[in-house]
């Protein structure tokens, strides 16, 4: 039996159709909004309680308020609820089948957190620590989402990797290598 389509998708759709999306971007926005059954198992697996309680811890750990950019306020927490939502969506799409305590990953938070103890100019909120979406404009001109996660880059120790290739790049940059010589 097929679904029946609201009139809220059936805009969405429309408006998809419009800007160009393919059938298979559609694919890919309803396995997003809409996980399968195998997903939903490993979500299920483990559970809302530890998404919720991840959630709250992470929470707690930023502090209350927010800073003001062109005079609008953008709070460093957000409800758990919408915490715990992002949780399982960066779990369900990134992490499934790896399994973190919650221990593991609010030792990762309070280590992102410790860089901006002085200066939290450049701090993430927490829901977009756990991750944010980025609009990328590809060469054809169509827009590109990609989604972004400091936390799970973090907790499969990728920024580790980044700084050992940053700092082998400025040793290469600050060699003294004349030109046309090879290395």
């Amino acid at each position: 039996m097929k679904k029946q389509l609201t009139p809220e998708i059936k805009y969405c759709v429309r408006y998809l159709k419009e800007r160009g999306f393919t059938e298979k971007d559609f694919a890919n926005i309803c396995k997003a909004l809409s996980p399968t059954d195998a997903d939903y198992s490993l979500v299920k697996l483990r559970g809302n309680a530890f998404f919720d309680e991840l959630a709250e811890k992470l929470r707690n750990l930023w502090p209350s308020g927010g800073r003001v950019i062109k005079g609008k306020t953008y709070e460093w927490r957000d409800s758990p609820k919408n915490i715990s939502a992002r949780l399982e969506v960066l779990w369900r799409e990134r992490l499934a089948g790896k399994t973190y305590t919650i221990e593991e990953c609010l030792a990762v938070a309070r280590r992102y957190l410790a860089q901006f103890e002085h200066d939290t100019k450049f701090m993430m909120s927490v829901q977009y620590f756990v991750w944010k979406q980025k609009e990328l404009i590809q060469s054809n001109g169509k827009i590109k989402y990609v989604t972004e996660s400091k936390f799970a880059d973090m907790l499969e120790g990728k920024e580790a990797e980044d700084a050992i290739m940053n700092e082998w790049n400025e040793v290469l940059n600050s060699a003294d290598i004349g030109e046309g010589e090879l290395i």
